[in-house]
């Protein structure tokens, strides 16, 4: 969990479920995993980017 969170901080605070995989060298399961419950968790909320509609998890307080 905190190669994610070191990984969104350098995205300024929003990763795509890929850009976190690439950083952990997780599984794509298991990283979706821990970031649906670190939304559900109010840690994170989801969002689309606006021109490529990629799903993007904004880490609030970073």
């Amino acid at each position: 969990m905190v190669k994610i969170l070191k990984a969104a901080e350098t995205k300024g605070g929003k990763l795509s479920v890929t850009q976190a995989v690439m950083a952990t060298g997780a599984s794509f399961k298991r990283v979706e995993g821990i970031l649906n419950e670190m939304s559900k968790s109010g840690y994170t909320s989801i969002t689309n980017d606006p021109s490529t509609g990629v799903v993007l998890y904004h880490f609030h307080e970073l």
